[in-house]
């Protein structure tokens, strides 16, 4: 129904979806935050102002290893230890019976106390935490690259179509089949103005179609600013890590990149 269509579950970017490194998927998650896809005017725009701080990023990497620690390769010596019988001497019958004979299996599993094992976690937790902080920031160069090409494979451009359509049509007078895209373009902009120029009238009346249409462009994702503005951070990212230096940038490009220290 019409009333339900917000409710949709409409599958993005599905072709982009895999298993890929730790250090790429923190470093995509950051970068998300620099982005507001409600925004009426500019959702295309990429606010490193809004980039989390190391501050933010350890706190939401901690929370991560923490959550489950069982699939972090963490474990931590705070959870209830599972309760069996200590082996000892004596009869087997009776000891199972008797709660002061109970403990945690293996006898003292945790040498020097559960306070000793768990501050032992809790260092071992820190220094993936960095180890992650370091991934992520060189991940994050390779994130921006896969994004700028997806703004641009998603981008609708007319005159690249319009161009790809002439070089892919054979010139009636170039030699062996060659190519005239550029003839092939200048004819088909003459033809389009004659259109034009002859049917006024016709023109006029789908004059609601074309707004209607115009009105459905305005409202699609501009995807080539998309990729021109994130590829300000890419540029960014390789000026901090010393991969270029900023003075070998085109002019503009130096005015427009978008510098993260962290």
């Amino acid at each position: 129904l019409p009333a339900n269509t917000h409710k949709q579950l409409v599958v993005i970017d599905f072709e982009y979806a895999s298993g890929n490194t730790p250090g790429l998927e923190f470093a995509n998650h950051f970068t998300e935050w620099c982005y507001n896809y409600h925004d009426p005017t500019t959702p295309y725009i990429c606010n490193t102002k809004s980039f989390p701080t190391p501050a933010e990023q350890r706190r939401f990497i901690r929370a991560y290893l923490n959550h489950r620690p069982q699939f972090s390769g963490f474990s931590s010596a705070s959870a209830t230890p599972k309760v069996v019988p200590s082996p000892g001497p004596g009869n087997a019958g009776i000891s199972a019976f008797m709660l002061d004979s109970r403990g945690p299996p293996g006898g003292d599993a945790v040498p020097g106390g559960y306070a000793e094992e768990e501050q032992r976690r809790i260092a071992d937790v820190e220094r993936r935490v960095e180890e992650l902080m370091v991934e992520a920031r060189w991940w994050r160069i390779a994130n921006s690259a896969q994004w700028v090409a997806w703004g641009i494979v998603q981008a609708n451009i007319p005159e690249l179509e319009e161009y790809d359509a002439a070089c892919r049509t054979p010139s009636a007078d170039a030699p062996d089949g060659e190519v005239g895209e550029m003839e092939k373009l200048d004819l088909e902009d003459g033809a389009e103005g004659a259109a034009k120029d002859g049917g006024e009238g016709e023109g006029d009346s789908e004059e609601g179609g074309s707004v209607e249409g115009e009105d459905k462009e305005d409202d699609e994702f501009d995807y080539v600013a998309y990729a021109q503005d994130r590829a300000m951070f890419f540029w960014g990212d390789c000026v901090a890590l010393g991969l270029v230096r900023l003075e070998d940038l085109p002019g503009n490009v130096q005015e427009a990149v978008k510098i993260v220290d962290y």
